[in-house]
């Protein structure tokens, strides 16, 4: 995270990903164009449903959460739940960032290489201290 973070604070690029995008195949990128062209939110609130299948860490942890309660109703109380928590923080964030794109791609693509590699360089510390290579300084941090 921390490379990656300083490739791009350069204005590089550290690596490109050995898996294909969905869009680099003929019909996913027709899908999308397709679906951008539709002035209605129908096509918004498809492609936010697709989005649903890729992988997530915290939606694996209480998809866990929801198998464990052991009873149907219970598990899909815990989804649902999760589900309808996390509406109101992806709707600020979705709107938020449409809104920092359309004053500038670059400061938005420079705050997040920093706050990636912030995120990288409390890894480190919290790994470091751990093995006890650095202090505990801060619970909160690390």
């Amino acid at each position: 995270m921390i490379a990656w973070s300083l490739t791009r604070l350069r204005g590089r690029t550290l690596f490109a990903s050995p898996l294909p995008s969905p869009l680099s195949f003929p019909a996913g990128r027709r899908l999308v164009d397709a679906l951008r062209r539709r002035p209605t939110p129908a096509p918004s609130l498809l492609l936010g449903a697709l989005l649903g299948f890729l992988p997530c860490g915290l939606l694996a942890a209480v998809e866990v959460r929801a198998a464990g309660t052991g009873r149907p109703l219970e598990g899909l109380a815990t989804m649902l739940a999760f589900g309808l928590g996390t509406v109101p923080g992806l709707a600020a964030f979705g709107t938020a960032s449409a809104l920092a794109l359309r004053r500038g791609r670059a400061r938005l693509d420079r705050l997040g290489a920093l706050l990636l590699g912030a995120s990288g360089l409390l890894c480190l510390l919290r790994g470091l201290a751990e093995l006890g290579l650095a202090p505990h300084l801060d619970p909160w941090l690390w």
